[in-house]
């Protein structure tokens, strides 16, 4: 089932993003092409039943980087760090491609506890270390002012990774 999710919407997942799982958003543009003034972002936010985000990818712009991090509510002990981050250069990818044709972004929930996969395309990005329990119950797509990174209405879909097709279950599969 496909749930279309606007700019600055929150949305239910119709189901838990738990281990095993697959969370995928198209986007028919991907525009890193610099503005007159500042940087912009757009960020796509997982939320556990907690409040806590498991995983937040922001775009900035200019830069040509994703940024990867996820935040407590609240912290648990005095001088614990609410934050867990990784930046990603997107230069050695074939951006300008994603530019003309468009983008799928994916997120594998891998085993257990452990890590989220991000893929563009059929391309690992990177792999991003959970720290909080439970599934994602909720996510929230935000932009800055004339961001315009992603079209402003994604597509996105929740698999179990024994539904998707043979050569999207191999790009996930051969990278973990």
């Amino acid at each position: 089932m496909v749930t279309l999710l606007r700019r600055g919407e929150k949305m239910k997942l119709p189901l838990d993003f738990t281990e095993g799982m697959v969370l995928v958003f198209g986007s028919k543009e991907f525009n890193f092409t610099p503005v007159a003034e500042g940087i912009r972002f757009t960020w796509i936010s997982l939320y556990n039943k907690m409040g806590d985000t498991l995983l937040r990818i922001r775009f900035g712009k200019e830069e040509n980087k994703i940024f990867v991090d996820d935040r407590a509510r609240k912290p648990t002990v005095i001088g614990e760090s609410s934050e867990n981050s990784k930046i990603v250069d997107l230069s050695p990818i074939d951006v300008d491609g994603w530019k003309r044709s468009g983008i799928t972004i994916s997120v594998h929930h891998c085993s257990g506890f452990g890590r989220y996969q991000i893929l563009f395309g059929r391309t690992t990005i990177c792999y991003f270390n959970k720290r909080f329990p439970g599934g994602a119950t909720h996510l929230h797509r935000t932009e800055s002012e004339g961001a315009n990174i992603l079209e402003d209405i994604l597509r996105v879909r929740v698999y179990e990774l024994s539904d998707l097709q043979p050569e999207e279950r191999r790009a996930i599969l051969s990278a973990t």
